[in-house]
């Protein structure tokens, strides 16, 4: 439940981005132990949409997702906050619900930003069949970085790309770093 409402409604849904700031913390910790240019990112569904916002603050070198999260949904974002403020003003006095708007402008705002000073690679792996990611660039979803879609596969888990040799050699194919 926190997954589907703090991060994906809230978080990528309405463009809040509060679920980033444990995943660049994490980075930085790793990258001053390991150094920078040892790091590739890597994440599945919510994962890759964090390992894409890392990416871009972080401006890491190589990324790798698959069946990722977009970075935001701009229709959703203004029609989910345009929802949310209507639903806050009707719960005024007995919920006192912060509003979103500032921060959703201030996290695409920053997003956009660092997609222009990004010069990282991020690969992005989608299965063809996949209904999630189908759907999300059919709203114009924002995602980072070149897709890759593994042909005549379906889903949006990873076991069936790991079940297939001939998926785990497109995957091998388009990864070799």
């Amino acid at each position: 439940m926190q997954d589907a409402l703090g991060a994906d409604l809230i978080g990528i849904g309405l463009a809040h981005g509060q679920h980033y700031q444990p995943a660049y913390d994490f980075y930085d910790k790793i990258a001053n132990q390991y150094g920078a240019g040892n790091i590739v990112i890597t994440g599945h569904s919510l994962g890759g949409n964090v390992a894409q916002r890392v990416a871009l603050k972080k401006n890491v070198a190589t990324t790798v997702v698959y069946n990722a999260a977009p970075l935001y949904i701009p229709s959703v974002a203004y029609l989910g906050n345009k929802a949310y403020d209507s639903l806050r003003e009707n719960l005024q006095g007995k919920f006192n619900l912060p509003s979103n708007k500032a921060e959703a402008q201030r996290t695409i705002a920053d997003i956009k930003s660092d997609i222009k000073a990004f010069t990282g690679d991020v690969i992005r792996i989608t299965t063809q069949k996949d209904w999630f990611n189908n759907a999300m660039r059919w709203l114009g979803a924002v995602y980072l970085g070149k897709e890759y879609v593994i042909p005549n596969s379906g889903n949006h888990d990873l076991k069936t790309i790991a079940e297939d040799a001939k998926q785990v050699a497109s995957v091998k194919q388009w990864t070799t770093i």
